[in-house]
């Protein structure tokens, strides 16, 4: 979870259980970070700059 935690930090929102709507825990106290684990489930979900190969 530390990659979740750090992201939604960061400022990554996430849909709210109850209402779906964006829960943002932004931290401004954070100036930068670099997400070396970061969640998501990749493939078809990234969006095509994301997913082509550097």
């Amino acid at each position: 979870m530390g990659g979740q935690t750090v992201g939604m930090l960061l400022g990554a929102g996430l849909p709210g259980p109850e209402t779906g709507e964006t829960v943002n825990l932004l931290d401004d106290r954070i100036k930068a970070g670099i997400l070396l684990a970061a969640p998501g489930r990749g493939g078809t979900d990234l969006k095509p700059e994301t997913a082509k190969p550097k």
